[in-house]
């Protein structure tokens, strides 16, 4: 990439302007790509909410009964048992759920 900078004299205040101008090989200028603003659309934002929406309804699931099996937290939030196996285990790892005899309960 090439670059090149030009020094330009604003007629209305005399003042020099510094432009640079970054050129690909073939001498084309190249596009200026703006920074996507976060927008609450965001696919990564909303995976995350719903990561959270999961867990916040497996730990009340787990604590409307104290001795529940992944089978039965997984239709209490309306999803398979294999995708309550991670969310579970994030929860165990983080000290609010706890396994025992493949049942779960609050920490």
């Amino acid at each position: 990439m090439l670059t090149i900078i030009t020094l330009m004299e604003s007629r209305q205040t005399g003042a020099g302007l510094i432009i640079n101008v970054a050129l690909k090989p073939n001498g084309a200028p190249k596009p200026h790509r703006a920074r996507k603003p976060a927008t609450s659309d965001d696919s990564s934002l909303a995976r995350r909410r719903e990561a959270r929406d999961r867990d916040e309804a497996l730990i009340e699931a787990m604590r409307r009964d104290s001795d529940v099996s992944t089978g039965e937290l997984a239709a209490a939030i309306g999803k398979s048992r294999t995708i309550c196996i991670s969310p579970l285990r994030r929860l165990n790892d983080a000290g609010m759920a706890e396994s025992f005899d493949r049942n779960w309960k609050t920490g």
